[in-house]
């Protein structure tokens, strides 16, 4: 009898495209399990989730899953003898109220959250620190992965050093209060300092920097190929991470590090976890304290020492190539979680699964956090958003009538 591949349901609210958490967390790390015949993966949307969807699978993942809708699958997928893990990149529970404009203080989120943990036979990280914190909700235990490359190896060289010096800052809009604490001070002494000789780029936060003359801002986008272009095509030479040292900031993942070197760009990291996990100071990139002047120096380095640049990124890309290939990741996985190859869910043919209301289920929730965070005003945003979405259903409808 042939060995059949496990199959691997990848489940998410929210968005119309994968996450980053999911795509480049998940979904990256089992595509060399799955190119060997190991696993079968298929990725939903929790909205799109049917009962047969979850018959079908031996394994669900649940990515940063706290929503009613999503939790009403796990329950099922429990039921049914699935094995059901839980996925998260970020200390969800402690969220800063900066970051979200406080919506992870709704307590629908923290209790949901709290669910999704109790519901799963295993949490999966990619930080350690945030699986040892993380392990005392989930009783079957913590596995915990790394994030592999981010890009093909033909844009990973560094590119041609004539010209200007181009710095980038790519982050979440989230982080500007962050940018504008430590980093606008110190390009702005730089830019009065090497004037004609700095091209600075900053995407998703604005750093406000419109007064320097080779300055770019770029809004954050929703398309991740798009973005991947523009650094692709930048070819920037010095890439920028800071973050505050604080203990939520310790259980993110160094993202950064990867997605700066294999794109070839040396990178200035705050001197905090979880940069220092990977980052040595002057060998694989500059590790900065947080003051604008520590910061200024730390550019000012980097900006004038091409070889400390080069060197630094070398060293980078070594590591890269090294530890975080996907197959290298995908493989150690394997090793933790042995279930990916091995566990196989009961057939249930002769009695297939059944959700109900799961769009009813996710329009509450929403609902939830719109009262959460808008109180009485709420109810026109509430009102305007379920007219919307009895329009586009119509219209919906109508447009695949006159297709027949």
């Amino acid at each position: 009898m042939t060995k059949r591949s496990t199959k691997i349901l990848v489940i998410e609210s929210g968005g119309r495209q994968p996450s980053a958490s999911a795509r480049l967390g998940v979904l990256d790390v089992l595509t060399p399990l799955e190119a060997k015949g190991i696993c079968v993966v298929t990725y939903k949307k929790t909205e799109e989730l049917k009962g047969s969807d979850i018959s079908w699978a031996d394994v669900l993942v649940a990515v940063r899953g706290w929503d009613q809708a999503l939790l009403s699958a796990l329950r099922v997928a429990r039921d049914a003898s699935r094995m059901v893990l839980s996925f998260l990149d970020d200390d969800l529970l402690n969220v800063p109220k900066e970051i979200g404009n406080g919506m992870y203080d709704a307590p629908q989120i923290k209790a949901g959250l709290l669910a999704t943990l109790s519901l799963s036979h295993r949490l999966w990280v990619v930080n350690p620190i945030l699986g040892e914190k993380y392990r005392k909700y989930c009783s079957g235990g913590v596995v915990c992965s790394r994030v592999p490359m981010l890009s093909a190896p033909e844009v990973m060289l560094p590119r041609d050093e004539s010209g200007p010096v181009k710095i980038v800052y790519a982050g979440s809009p989230d982080h500007t209060w962050v940018l504008q604490k430590y980093l606008r001070i110190s390009l702005q002494r730089l830019c009065e300092e090497f004037r004609n000789q700095l091209d600075i780029t900053s995407i998703g936060a604005d750093l406000g920097l419109n007064q320097c003359g080779n300055y770019h801002y770029h809004p954050h986008f929703a398309d991740y190929s798009a973005y991947r272009r523009l650094m692709a095509e930048s070819r920037f030479q010095i890439g920028l991470a800071v973050i505050e040292d604080q203990e939520f900031y310790h259980h993110k993942y160094f993202n950064k590090f990867l997605e700066y070197t294999a794109m070839g760009v040396a990178g200035i990291y705050t001197n905090a976890l979880p940069y220092t996990l990977v980052v040595k100071n002057r060998e694989n990139g500059l590790l900065c304290e947080n003051t604008p002047e520590d910061w200024y120096q730390a550019l000012r380095e980097f900006v004038l020492d091409g070889n400390l640049r080069r060197s630094c990124l070398q060293r980078a890309q070594q590591a890269l190539a090294r530890d975080f290939t996907p197959q290298e990741i995908a493989e150690q996985l394997r090793k933790e979680l042995p279930e990916l190859e091995h566990y196989r869910a009961p057939d249930l043919r002769s009695r297939p699964v059944r959700i109900r209301n799961m769009k009813g289920k996710i329009y509450w929730s929403q609902i939830e956090m719109l009262w959460f965070r808008y109180k009485l005003a709420a109810i026109p945003l509430i009102l305007w958003k379920g007219v919307r979405k009895i329009v586009r259903s119509i219209v919906g409808q109508l447009l695949r009538k006159s297709r027949k």
